[in-house]
């Protein structure tokens, strides 16, 4: 079918088909029709993403009206598209009244597809045996209208095409989805009154059987009472990774056995690690129930499993033929009073287990001298207070600044004394010379004393060769007399 120039906004594209409801329910104007679905395409990716910005404002096939304006702009994405040496870009638009008053879906999973939005839209409860009754009510009150409209590609075409409806179905054909429209005057209001006639009509039930009002007098009670029903109810609703499945065949601990119970857990835990996007799980258990046991088999069942799915044929014994086969590291942070507890379950349990309690800051240092790479099966097991204790790295300094003294030496009463002023003058050293070469060998030693190097280039020295030494108000020591200033250079020669 040949394509044709859509306009929005004064901005012209290649329509590649668009898809639309069948209008309000209870009306046969055209104009009521709203884009659903629209895939548009040019060489020029600005041109797309003009289209798609100036949708909103309405579509136009040469000068025949396609689609009013919108409330909101239309959403959706635009990617390149590469055939041989020719390129181009396609925009693929969808409308923001999607999932609000209408839905898409596969033909055929009208009344499932109709539930789900129900009770994501509405607070009501609903059963899934009403939705057909209901459907068929709300189509014969003008509430909701089903069908399409395929623009701009044949039917043969549309067979040809798929579009993906996410968890309205899944991808699927062109040719085979179907659009729900409700009216503008659907509200919960609408829905519980059409509900309330449906049941005094006959057509839904409530319950099957008579109802009694419910008395419980405690939690246990209830769930003795009504516990089956729970689960199965929640069995319908939620989904679960797996079976509830008391067996393993993917790890094998040295002396406890786990109870079926404990098994479920464990199986569900690994079955939740092994999908990518789960990065942890929580196991919330109480008091007693073996949390450490159950934890510690989980890391095992998984890396057992990941070796096994790298060595396809594999079986569990072959896992434990060499204790090289399986290589991983754990660290287990646990309270102080439980570490000695988590090592000696581990050595007890694990094959081939190699345990490391942190207990000081060489015991954490030492894990950077092993291979990046675990070789063995390694625990390392440190108290979560001894973890807050301190770090191993802190922020460098942002200014490094050279803080200056003074080493002054003053001869009185036969004595040489020597001090350092930071910047207060304080006596550190005495010494009694006869000549004042001496002096410079004294202000040597007392730079070594401190450790200094030849690196102290920038700190100068004053040396005082006659005079005295006075206190001042605030107790430092100053001089009164001329101050002869030499470089530490000279001194440390």
């Amino acid at each position: 079918m040949k394509s044709s120039r859509v306009n929005a906004g004064g901005v012209n594209a290649w329509l590649h088909f668009a898809v639309s409801d069948i209008g309000e329910p209870g009306t046969v104007y055209s104009g009521s029709k709203r884009c659903v679905l629209m895939s548009v395409y040019d060489r020029s990716k600005e041109t797309v993403n003009g289209f798609w910005a100036n949708a909103h404002r309405g579509i136009y096939c040469g000068n025949k009206f396609m689609y009013g304006p919108t409330d909101e702009p239309y959403k959706g994405f635009f990617a390149q598209v590469v055939s041989g040496k020719e390129t181009a870009w396609n925009g693929y638009l969808y409308n923001c009244t999607l999932g609000k008053i209408e839905f898409i879906c596969r033909k055929g999973e009208e009344e499932e597809s109709m539930y789900s939005f129900l009770m994501n839209t509405y607070k009501l409860p609903l059963l899934k045996e009403w939705m057909q009754p209901l459907l068929r009510r709300m189509q014969e009150r003008f509430l909701v209208s089903v069908g399409k409209e395929l623009i701009g590609i044949s039917a043969e075409e549309a067979e040809k095409v798929s579009v993906d409806l996410k968890e309205c179905g899944g991808v699927c054909r062109l040719s085979d989805i179907e659009v729900v429209r409700f009216a503008s005057t659907f509200d919960e209001q609408v829905l519980a009154e059409t509900l309330k006639k449906l049941h005094q009509d006959g057509y839904i039930d409530i319950a099957k059987t008579p109802q009694k009002p419910m008395y419980v007098k405690n939690l246990d009670d209830y769930l003795q009472t009504y516990g089956n029903s729970v689960v199965e109810n929640m069995k319908k609703v939620v989904k679960p990774l797996m079976e509830l499945k008391g067996t393993t065949d993917n790890f094998a601990l040295k002396k406890m056995r786990l109870y079926p119970q404990q098994l479920a857990v464990v199986n569900g835990a690994q079955a939740a690690l092994a999908l990518k996007k789960n990065r942890f799980v929580f196991m919330n258990e109480g008091m007693g129930t073996g949390k450490t046991i159950q934890s510690l088999s989980v890391i095992e069942g998984f890396e057992n499993q990941k070796w096994r799915d790298r060595h396809p044929g594999a079986n569990l014994t072959d896992c434990y033929m060499s204790k090289d086969n399986v290589a991983y590291r754990t660290i287990v942070m646990s309270p102080p009073h439980l570490v000695k507890k988590w090592a000696s379950v581990i050595r007890n349990n694990i094959p081939y287990a190699h345990v490391y309690e942190l207990e000081s800051l060489d015991d954490v240092i030492a894990i950077s001298k092993r291979p990046k790479k675990a070789t063995q099966k390694e625990f390392y097991v440190i108290g979560k207070d001894f973890a807050k204790l301190s770090f191993m790295q802190r922020p460098a300094v942002s200014k490094i600044g050279v803080r200056k003294f003074a080493l002054i030496a003053v001869r009185h009463d036969g004595y040489w004394n020597i001090g350092m002023c930071v910047p207060n003058v304080e006596a550190l050293r005495v010494i009694r010379q006869d000549h004042a070469n001496a002096v410079a060998t004294g202000l040597r030693n007392l730079c070594q004393h401190f450790l200094l190097s030849r690196l102290v280039l920038y700190v100068r020295i004053a040396i005082i060769l006659y005079g005295h030494i006075k206190p001042s108000r605030n107790g430092t020591m100053r001089t009164g007399i001329h101050l002869c200033q030499k470089t530490l250079t000279r001194c440390v020669r």
